[in-house]
């Protein structure tokens, strides 16, 4: 039977297709966090999707949980139907994200409108977030936006 791939597989993988990214160590921590807990067969198929499907060499990790969440979505009702029929993995998995969101816009509430206009106008100017004006509130944000400031920000009170 074919082995699952391990975090370390996917890790290596997303290294070699992305070869010039280069996140800074909270960015790496940050990714790590997300996404060595994920369905390790899910995320190795999410990102051949998302090479495939982007001819960009920029990794963004909100792009790559797009994929991720579509394959998993099919996979988790495959296998609710066989094994889980109460849905508690996607249940499980739904509440660690919404625990992450509010998490980030914690972290945003907490920090001072400067560092955040500062972090989105760098965000902007790398190409991590759209041009679109952002809501007022960080809770109506895209998730892309929300993480991105709030791993800028925590990158940026590390530096300090």
């Amino acid at each position: 039977m074919n082995e699952p791939p391990t975090w370390e597989d996917v890790r290596r993988k997303i290294n070699g297709l992305w070869s010039r990214y280069d996140p800074t160590p909270e960015e790496r921590e940050f990714i790590t966090r997300r996404l060595s807990s994920l369905n390790q067969r899910w995320l190795d198929a999410a990102v051949e999707a998302y090479r495939a499907a982007s001819a960009s060499g920029v990794f963004h990790i909100a792009e790559l949980l797009e994929h991720y969440r579509r394959i998993a979505n099919t996979g988790t009702e495959r296998e609710a139907r066989k094994r889980s029929p109460d849905g508690s993995d996607a249940a499980r998995w739904a509440a660690e994200r919404e625990r992450d969101r509010l998490e980030a816009i914690a972290v945003l509430e907490r920090a001072d409108r400067d560092s955040i206009r500062t972090a989105v106008a760098e965000l902007r100017a790398e190409g991590w977030i759209g041009r679109e004006p952002l809501p007022t509130r960080f809770a109506e944000w895209g998730t892309n936006a929300l993480f991105a400031v709030q791993s800028r920000l925590t990158r940026t009170a590390a530096k300090v």
